[in-house]
Parts: structure tokens; C-alpha cells; sequence
């Protein structure tokens, strides 16, 4: 259950920022709804404590990109320092987790999951501080971004 749903979160997380960039607000809204109500009935989840900042992460980081396509800056902004937040609490614990996986190891592969494969986080902490600091750039705010 836990890896489904954390498919299900990245790929409407995936799609409701197409959806943004091409202009399509009315479906981005209904995707992020569902996203949302997906979100709501995995926290009733055993898995949850495990798993829920990395869920939050993607309904945060896409609605900061939902937002950033619609010029709503300080809505986009929030959510995506949240989302930033979420990943390096993440990141940090795969990080010092000893079930990481060791990616110079080539002898057993081991399914990954947001517990111990850190490359995930470290793409989603990088897509997410550009996509903050263009939203930064928007409001004016050029030292922080």
C-alpha cells in the first residue's frame, strides 16, 4: 500500500504541474482536489508516520506550482517552503538511516522507497528551490531568492 500511494501522490503531483504549465487551471484544480482527498484518506493509514511528510511533500510542491502558474506569489511561496521543509526532514532521515540504500553497491537490488533511496530527495529539494526562487523573483524579493 505505502509504494501505491506514494506512485499515486508523484503522478497526480506530476500531472497537475502539465496541467499548470499548459494553462489548464480548471482540471490542475480538480487534480488537486483529488490529490488532496487522496492525501486525507491516507492519513487514516497505519504507514503514515512513515510515510506522510513525503505524501505532504507532493501536494505541497504542487500546489506552490499551481499557484506560481497563476501569479498567486505568496500562496505559491508557502506552499513550496513548506514543501522544501518537508523534503529536508525527509532527506535528513534517509540520510542517517541504516537501511540507505548504497548506490555504489551493484551486488543486490533492493526496492527502494522514500525510506532509504535519497536521490528522490535530493531532485525534489532542487526542483523545488528554483521553482521558489522564481516565485521570489516574481514578488521582488532578489536576495532571498
Amino acid at each position: 500500500m505505502p509504494n501505491q500511494s506514494g506512485r499515486a501522490t508523484s503522478l497526480e503531483r506530476q500531472l497537475i504541474n502539465a496541467l499548470s504549465v499548459s494553462g489548464n487551471f480548471e482540471q490542475a484544480k480538480l487534480e488537486l482536489t483529488k490529490l488532496e482527498n487522496l492525501l486525507n484518506s491516507l492519513k487514516r493509514v497505519r504507514d503514515y508516520s512513515t510515510y506522510g511528510p513525503q505524501w505532504e511533500s507532493q501536494y505541497e510542491s504542487a500546489r506552490g506550482i499551481y499557484f506560481s502558474y497563476q501569479g498567486q506569489w505568496i500562496e505559491s511561496e508557502r506552499s513550496l517552503r513548506k514543501a522544501i521543509q518537508l523534503l529536508k526532514s525527509g532527506y535528513a532521515n534517509v540520510k542517517g538511516s541504516s537501511s540507505k540504500i548504497n548506490e555504489l553497491d551493484n551486488e543486490e537490488n533492493v526496492e527502494s522507497d522514500s525510506q532509504n533511496n535519497s536521490r528522490g530527495y535530493i531532485t525534489q529539494l532542487i526542483s523545488r528551490q528554483l521553482n521558489l526562487s522564481l516565485v521570489l523573483l516574481q514578488q521582488r524579493k532578489l536576495i532571498d531568492s
